[in-house]
């Protein structure tokens, strides 16, 4: 039997960029880039040598960035720790915001200032020949950002450091420590999230930390403390090296709803025992309790690693489902949501939408049917869709319903009045939803089929933006309240 909804649905648009930075301790991405000169460097020479290595990503145009640069913190460490001075760490400059080399040397009128005269480490830009992508892959939200990058590739955040911080922290996060010859770490948890149901399959990254090749390892997969599967990995995984791992056909079907516990841990490593046996990351997941299958359909433009989105329960900071970076161009994810209300939100890190080769699309599908469908020339760099999911009616609208409701005034400042002709005798829900989904007012009305009816609302809310809803049996409108 095909299940039945009811949906509220709310759009609205603001400019905002809001994404998550690289945790503390991630695994440090490598990579090859240009540097203003033409010479070549890659990140994982440096590690491999055992070098520590420090990143300034900044923007020509970014005032904090051009102070940061002229405490000569970079220039000092660089030249003490650097290889012109005891050469036992690496630091770089990445202008992160597609500039020109002619903008980095100081010309051109948007840029503070030359940022290469007395400048002695390498400065990379992402401009051509290079690319944004290390940008991407170090989640940089705002600049200037600064990162320390160890020789087992693990990376932090450290702040605009001066030189001599520059150096102890170096020291202080990573420190040699003790050598095993086999060793595996877990990095980059990356599933489950949000709601679930059906099946999960969790995908971490794993990490040989071992002085040995790595070629097998066992991995305990545990839910609640219960051994649920165990996988066997073969591979080649020098030092340092890792690949992502992704676990499949859990059952989760008969998991009571509410939170779980999911845990990963590697037993053995090249048929040994793990060194470190301590080594275990987990997740909290939540199990739908009245599971509703959505689609997040995204046809994109050329640029689709700049576009993600998330599902948002409202009222709460929970992520019911999101995705951080589009891996294709035409995308599609089906995700699992439970009778409440949510936030759906698409976002561009550039701001220009989805325009570039035409005009990208993105539905949001809820049994079978398209609930929502955002244009890429909608919005420049997010766009968000309120809306619930209940158990009783259809999505599907009844337009003579929709075209005969009334709300005046609109924009209100004393009381609201609310026409509709019914169609059909029974029962009229009408609540007032704020933008987090909450119901700010509720009341019941009878109504009689093909008459007018007139709802009087005394108006005690606070000025803002709401979503009038109106449900009556099959039938259900939302219609959009601005209260000043």
């Amino acid at each position: 039997m095909k299940r039945k909804l009811s949906i509220l649905v709310a759009m609205f648009s603001f400019i905002a960029i809001s994404y998550a930075q690289l945790p503390n301790g991630s695994y440090a991405k490598n990579f090859n880039l240009k540097d203003i000169n033409g010479d070549t460097h890659t990140l994982y020479e440096h590690t491999n040598a055992g070098k520590p290595v420090a990143l300034d990503f900044f923007a020509v145009w970014c005032g904090p960035c051009w102070s940061y640069h002229n405490t000569h913190a970079f220039k000092t460490a660089y030249e003490t720790w650097g290889p012109p001075g005891t050469d036992e760490m690496m630091l770089f400059a990445i202008e992160g915001n597609n500039a020109t080399i002619a903008n980095i040397n100081g010309n051109g009128g948007n840029t503070k200032g030359d940022w290469v005269t007395g400048t002695p480490y390498p400065i990379l830009p992402t401009s051509s020949p290079n690319s944004s992508q290390v940008v991407n892959d170090y989640k940089i939200s705002s600049f200037p950002t600064v990162y320390m990058v160890c020789p087992n590739r693990k990376v932090y955040n450290i702040g605009q450091a001066n030189a001599n911080t520059i150096k102890s922290r170096a020291d202080q996060l990573c420190p040699e420590g003790q050598q095993y010859d086999n060793n595996v770490q877990l990095f980059n948890f990356e599933a489950p999230k949000g709601l679930l149901c059906g099946t999960l399959a969790p995908r971490f990254l794993m990490q040989n930390l071992g002085e040995n090749v790595l070629t097998s390892a066992k991995i305990i997969i545990s839910i609640d403390g219960n051994v649920v599967q165990e996988k066997n990995w073969t591979g080649n995984l020098a030092k340092y090296d890792a690949e992502t791992v992704l676990v499949t056909g859990i059952n989760i079907e008969n998991l009571s709803f509410g939170e779980h516990q999911l845990s990963v841990k590697f037993e053995e490593a090249n048929g040994s025992a793990e060194a470190l046996p301590e080594n275990e990351a987990t997740i909290q997941f939540k199990i739908a309790e009245h599971p509703t299958d959505v689609t997040v359909r995204i046809n994109a433009d050329t640029y689709y690693s700049e576009v993600s989105w998330s599902i948002k329960e409202n009222g709460t900071t929970f992520i019911a489902a999101e995705e951080e970076k589009l891996p294709t161009k035409n995308y599609t994810k089906n995700i699992c949501l439970d009778r409440k209300c949510y936030t759906f939100t698409i976002r561009d890190s550039y701001g220009d939408g989805m325009t570039y080769d035409g005009t990208g699309m993105a539905y949001l599908i809820v049994a079978g049917d398209t609930l929502v469908e955002i244009k890429g020339n909608e919005y420049t760099y997010s766009k968000s869709v309120s809306f619930c999911i209940d158990e009783n009616t259809s999505i599907e609208k009844s337009y003579f319903f929709e075209n005969n409701i009334s709300i005046y005034p609109n924009p209100a400042t004393d009381n609201i009045n609310i026409e509709f002709i019914a169609p059909e005798s029974g029962k009229m829900q009408i609540d007032v939803y704020d933008l987090t989904g909450k119901v700010v007012h509720k009341e019941m009305v009878d109504a009689n089929d093909k008459e007018i009816h007139k709802v009087t609302i005394d108006n005690k809310i606070k000025p803002g933006i709401y979503f009038v809803k109106l449900q009556l049996g099959n039938y259900m409108s939302t219609q959009k309240l601005i209260i000043q």
